[in-house]
């Protein structure tokens, strides 16, 4: 109902440039798995390649050895791993931003899906005019020494659900467009055989000194 959202806006109060936060949520899990730098944290499941790239770097705009990052990366298609019924991550990764705060992050593109509709939260979407559908979007996760952390999703432009996420589950990172590539070698390095896509985004974090004046 847009209160989770709005307790988020008032704990994260963050300068304008700096990437907005969403709430955490139950998808994040703290023994995800490490994955070297673009590698591919979607090995074993099905959809179309999505390669990942950017770089993290504070206000001042300066990719410093302060601001290496762990972007938490975490892709969901509706269903968590007790849904699915298995015990280890789902489309789960954790990675290291390089020492100029580049990153590369190879998964799945992610699609549009409905909110668990068979239980009291879907009891009451029904008697609202919210929809149960929610945009493609891929979760992260940002840490650094120094720096707010930073959870955040990147939503899927163009998806015909992505007029829903300030119902649902708030703003987060801005709508990306994902652009399709031919076959060949991607951003990561990967020589990939079939067309995939591609989308960069920088995540900008707040220095903690900062975070605390404007308090």
């Amino acid at each position: 109902m847009g209160v989770s959202m709005l307790v988020d806006a008032l704990n994260n109060r963050l300068a304008s440039g700096a990437t907005p936060t969403t709430v955490e949520g139950p998808f994040h899990i703290p023994n995800a798995p490490a994955y070297a730098d673009g590698a591919n944290m979607a090995e074993k499941c099905p959809g179309i390649a999505c390669i990942i790239t950017g770089t993290v770097r504070g206000l001042d705009g300066r990719p410093d050895r302060q601001c290496r990052a762990r972007p938490v990366a975490d892709r969901w298609e509706g269903l968590y791993e007790a849904q699915r019924d298995v015990t280890e991550p789902w489309m789960r990764g954790l990675f290291h931003s390089k020492a100029d705060g580049t990153y590369a992050v190879r998964t799945v593109a992610p699609i549009g899906y409905s909110i668990p509709m068979d239980g009291p939260v879907g009891e009451l979407v029904k008697r609202t005019e919210i929809s149960e559908m929610r945009p493609a979007h891929i979760h992260f996760c940002i840490e650094a020494p120094g720096y707010h952390r930073v959870v955040t999703h990147l939503f899927r432009r163009g998806c015909p659900y992505i007029k829903n996420r300030r119902g649902l589950r708030g703003e987060g990172a801005v709508d990306r467009r994902l652009r399709r590539a031919s076959p060949g070698i991607a951003p990561n390095g990967d020589k990939i055989d079939t067309k995939f896509y591609a989308i960069s985004y920088d995540f900008i974090l707040q220095p903690k000194a900062h975070t605390a004046a404007a308090a």
